[in-house]
């Protein structure tokens, strides 16, 4: 009867613990979300010329990153402390420093876009184009990640699934990038060195972002794994 009563709490706690981890990945990636929105909007106002918003959306991102640190920070705290088999807590470590690594990459393209304010340059038209194509795709990608945690406590086969949706994506974005990167050297020789590094940057960065919403669907198949979603008992 002990190990029976022994083994039905050490389930329920392991259940309740993954459901929080699940919340704050759920709600730092809502702010992952609204930092890439901000980033895209910024993309949009600079192929429209209308920089006068910039700024704002800069800082946005700035904060969204800052509070979506702090839940990470705060979490990773408490996995540490936490009851968790070891292989257990590794998957879930690794999934959340996944998700905080994507509003990384956020944030460096938001840098790159304020240094393009301070440098005051002006970019070929079709480079802002595709630029624009590929802003929206990276926006889709990173809001079809937010899905796939949402379901990954309520709903683990479909969260595999919306996994399966990100690594299209990517590909897509994989697709953007080179074709963009085509266009690019086509125009190189015009181009001043500042602005070639930041045109360079600004499409290297949302390639990046992608790439990093990869690592999250990638850990999303670990952890919704036999072993991470079995809820084992010690023995």
């Amino acid at each position: 009867m002990g190990d029976h009563w022994y083994g039905d709490i050490t389930r329920l706690f392991s259940r309740h613990r993954k459901q929080d981890v699940f919340t704050t990945a759920s709600e730092h990636a809502d702010k992952t979300v609204a930092a890439m929105d901000e980033v895209d909007r910024a993309i949009k106002d600079l192929v429209a010329d209308e920089l006068k918003d910039m700024n704002d959306r800069v800082s946005r991102v700035h904060e969204l990153e800052k509070e979506a640190k702090s839940l990470f920070s705060t979490e990773m705290d408490r996995l540490a402390l936490s009851g968790f088999l070891p292989e257990e807590r590794h998957d879930l470590m690794n999934f959340l420093l996944a998700i905080d690594d994507v509003i990384d990459a956020i944030e460096r393209q938001a840098n790159r876009l304020d240094m393009l304010m301070d440098a005051s340059i002006t970019l070929p038209s079709d480079i802002l184009k595709g630029l624009e194509e590929m802003s929206t795709t990276t926006v889709s990608i990173v809001k079809t990640m937010k899905g796939g945690i949402d379901q990954l406590f309520t709903d683990p086969a479909r969260a595999r699934k919306i996994c399966v949706d990100v690594i299209s994506l990517e590909n897509d974005i994989d697709r953007m990038h080179i074709t963009l990167m085509k266009r690019f050297l086509k125009e190189a020789k015009s181009l001043d060195p500042s602005t070639f590094y930041l045109v360079k940057e600004l499409v290297y960065r949302l390639e990046e972002i992608a790439d990093r919403v990869e690592d999250v669907a990638d850990q999303i198949g670990v952890i919704t794994s036999s072993r991470t979603l079995s809820f084992p008992t010690r023995p």
